[in-house]
């Protein structure tokens, strides 16, 4: 083969194509970029000066160790790319360009344009006159090609269709992952038949509903694919939070392809979200509305037809029939209040004030009763998961009922306002979520007799919650039903002024509380979610009371109650026991009081409750001169009356942790005579517990108007923990009815 004027030596691994090239002008080449201890089978031809073959012979062989790096490694060949020469002041190629940049966009297929006239092309490809644009696959100019190329890698437009298509196709697949800490989606892309080059992909994500940086990471890069491989794995990793937004998805999406031709470039990647926060709010946000709406209606139907109309202001009644108004206020100037005197903010004075207006006779055309109050509760708990609650809920109701006999019928209007907070611990998030709610509640309650009664009652309501996080906020629309009855049977009634009383009060209620879902660009989904609570009381009272000589009495009594609670909130069911003994002596202005309970059983043996409170109070004679005494001590959790009747469920349900300590609040005064009428009152109050305080002040009152009072007060409280103490000082004036 001495008349060769170039050789073609190519090389493969297995049975496949034929896939290296290089151009020798000698008899002797040296084949680089070879994988080290592989097998190859190496063909030459000669060919002539007009590319004639020759001559061929093929043989077989392993490469050695690579040397000059660790043993055994070896580096991949670049993937190849597609070069375009284009010539864009020829007119007649630009056509044709434009064809052949739609083919590659089709296929997914990257490449480099590069401008360059005829004849540099023309001898880049070995030919007399190229066609343009030419194409090649792979860098004609790099080294390894060198001075021609053979025909068999360049061409014109049909060359390059016909050489995408065989090219190899990558495909990405659809994936679903369920939102978790630590979770992501794998997508899978895969190569339909390993190449003998090295193939590269560029991949990124982009959102769908799911918004980067809220439910998922932006991820993008590219992949490479060694020669023989035909799979790799995009991680791209989950965002976890406490709130419910339904499945969410975002695609990927593959990009400029080396070495391959992309045959499904995008990918649905889906994220399945079961988060508990809505459901959990809504059902104790409706539990909570619920009990309130109980507590209002109960304590409406607890007053009998004969209770006079009244309005009270910061716990204080004011008769509006019977004593006229000008008597009543008689009392209160010359001090028939005997209660200490205490600062009041807005909260205390709405939650301590309601009114009752009543006109006709509900033995003749009925009874027309129109009522009001405010209600407020805090509640706190935890749920699986890392998720914790608290929330204070004010409720303010006017109701409307006409009454005739032994049938009573009413309706209540109710706004309701919850503002509160839900913490994550898995991922240290936290949530700010206020709810709005406005009710309409029929009610309706029938007498059997003078000792036995029952009620009943149906709500519905709308409203909005509010749910944000991060600065992020989003609103979506609730709905409210209810439904409740109850029942009170009076076993035993006392005689007048003494006795012994037995009662038995029960009610029951459940309540469906529904969030829409929905979408806010920017920030993020909803899903809809629905909470449901319920609950079963029931308590059985009993007390007796004992006149005593100079009249002066004293009442023990007894307490067995059972609840339950259900639903999606905190459940369990609880069997209290509490007794009480009360003693006054108004002779002496002596009151006391003391109440215990505990737990008789529960459904979590690890739970355990107990609590003990009592009070001494001593109070002045009428002019407010004397010795005044208030002493409320009180160990475990704090004693109610009614503890299972009025105890919200997260106190009903516990892991044995420790139980509240004992707290001990005390005011001690004397109240002192002062020039033109005045009783001045030193006094000092102290608080222990968790946090101490101590309060020292002067109050001041006139002997002719003793229903007000001026004073001065500095107060020191010291928290638990590494908090700095509080301190404050001011003027106060009070009022007493």
């Amino acid at each position: 083969m001495q008349d060769a004027a170039r050789y073609d030596v190519r090389w493969k691994t297995g049975a496949g194509d034929y896939g290296g090239a290089v151009q020798a002008s000698a008899n002797s080449h040296t084949i680089t970029d070879l994988s080290a201890g592989t097998s190859y089978t190496v063909n030459v031809a000669a060919l002539d000066a007009d590319n004639s073959l020759l001559a061929e012979g093929t043989a077989s062989g392993t490469t050695a160790t690579a040397t000059g790096g660790a043993s055994g490694e070896s580096e991949t060949p670049a993937a190849p790319r597609f070069v375009i020469y284009h010539d864009p002041s020829d007119a007649a190629a630009v056509r044709r360009y434009g064809q052949a940049v739609q083919a590659l966009a089709t296929a997914g297929v990257s490449y480099v344009t590069r401008h360059a006239s005829r004849a540099e092309v023309s001898l880049l490809a070995r030919v007399s006159n190229s066609i343009m644009p030419r194409f090649f696959f792979g860098d004609p100019t790099a080294p390894g090609w060198g001075p021609s190329q053979p025909k068999v890698n360049n061409g014109g437009l049909r060359w390059l269709k016909s050489r995408l298509a065989t090219l190899a196709g990558l495909s990405v697949a659809d994936v679903r992952v369920t939102e978790a800490n630590g979770a992501a989606l794998a997508f899978s892309v895969t190569l339909a038949s390993a190449a003998t080059n090295s193939v590269t992909v560029a991949y990124a994500t982009s959102d769908g509903t799911a918004t980067a940086g809220a439910d998922y990471t932006a991820t993008s890069g590219t992949l490479t694919f060694a020669a023989g491989e035909t799979a790799k794995t995009v991680s791209v990793p989950v965002l976890d939070d406490a709130h419910d937004e339904g499945a969410e998805t975002l695609t990927l999406t593959l990009s400029n392809a080396a070495g391959a031709r992309i045959a499904d470039g995008e990918a649905t990647g889906t994220i399945v979200n079961t988060d508990p926060l809505q459901t959990e709010w809504l059902a104790r946000f409706g539990r909570t509305v619920a009990g309130q709406m109980l507590e209002a209606v109960e304590g409406r139907l607890a007053a009998g037809p004969g209770t006079a109309s009244h309005l009270t202001i910061a716990g204080q009644r004011l008769d509006l029939a019977g004593a006229p108004l000008p008597q009543q206020h008689e009392r209160w100037r010359d001090g028939d209040a005997t209660g200490e005197a205490r600062s009041m903010d807005l909260r205390e004075l709405l939650l301590g004030s309601s009114f009752r207006f009543t006109a006709g006779d509900v033995s003749g055309l009925g009874a027309m009763t129109g009522w009001g109050r405010a209600l407020a509760g805090s509640s706190s708990g935890a749920a699986p998961g890392g998720l914790s609650f608290t929330s204070e809920t004010m409720t303010g109701v006017l109701g409307m009922d006409w009454e005739r006999d032994n049938l009573l019928l009413g309706l209540v209007l109710s706004e309701s306002i919850e503002t509160g907070s839900a913490g994550f611990a898995p991922q240290g998030a936290g949530y700010a979520i206020e709810g709005a709610l406005s009710m309409v509640t029929p009610y309706a309650r029938l007498r059997a007799g003078e000792r036995l009664s029952f009620w009943s009652m149906v709500g519905s309501g709308q409203g909005e919650l509010s749910l944000a996080r991060d600065g992020a906020s989003q609103r979506a629309d609730i709905a409210l039903q209810l439904v409740a009855a109850g029942g009170r049977a009076e076993l035993l009634r006392p005689g007048a002024g003494s006795g012994f009383a037995l009662a038995l009060k029960t009610d029951a209620f459940f309540v469906r509380t529904e969030q829409a879902g929905v979408s806010a660009p920017g920030v993020g989904n909803l899903a809809a979610a629905t909470g449901e609570a319920s609950r079963v009381r029931a308590v059985l009272e009993g007390s007796r009371i004992f006149a005593l000589a100079g009249g002066g009495s004293v009442e023990p009594s007894l307490t067995l109650g059972f609840r339950h609670d259900g639903g999606d909130a905190e459940t369990g069911s609880g069997l209290e026991v509490g007794a009480g003994l009360a003693w006054s002596d108004p002779s002496r202005g002596l009151t006391s009081e003391f109440r215990v309970y505990g737990l008789a059983a529960h459904e979590d043996d690890r739970y355990g409750e107990w609590g003990a409170s009592g009070s001494l109070r001593i109070a002045p004679d009428p002019s407010g001169r004397g010795l005044s005494l208030a002493m409320t001590p009180s160990w475990g959790a704090g004693v109610q009356g009614g503890r299972v009747w009025d105890a919200r469920p997260a106190a009903l349900i516990g892991d044995g942790g420790e139980l509240p300590g004992a707290r001990l609040d005390a005011e001690f005064g004397y109240g002192l005579s002062l020039t033109g009428g005045l009783t001045g009152t030193p006094y000092v109050g102290l608080g222990f517990g968790e946090a101490r305080d101590v309060r020292l002040g002067w109050r001041l009152a006139s002997g002719r108007w003793q229903s007000f009072t001026l004073g001065v007060e500095a107060a020191r409280r010291e928290a638990a923990g590494d908090q700095a103490p509080e301190h404050r000082i001011g003027l106060e004036t009070g009022f007493r009815w």
